[in-house]
């Protein structure tokens, strides 16, 4: 459906999201590491603030906070390290 262009609006958006891509990496000379890592930084940043706002407004923290807590403190870690 996305090659023959039937939903033209994720067709579009795939096809836009590609040429961003394209160029960043060839165009302007990103590289791939930097992307990553200002990916990560940018999730790190969203999860810390949706983490301490979640108090605020009654909301559940992130998934992510709970399941890396959990592993933290988890008798599994005892082992691995």
């Amino acid at each position: 459906d996305l090659v023959m262009w039937r939903d033209k609006q994720k067709s579009g958006s795939i096809l836009g999201g590609v040429t961003v891509i394209w160029l960043l990496f060839e165009g302007i000379g990103y590289h791939l590491l930097t992307f990553l890592c200002h990916l990560l930084i940018i999730f790190l940043t969203v999860s810390f603030v949706w983490s301490n706002a979640a108090s605020f407004i009654n909301r559940s923290r992130p998934l992510l906070l709970l399941l890396s807590l959990i592993l933290l403190y988890s008798p599994l870690r005892c082992a691995l390290f």
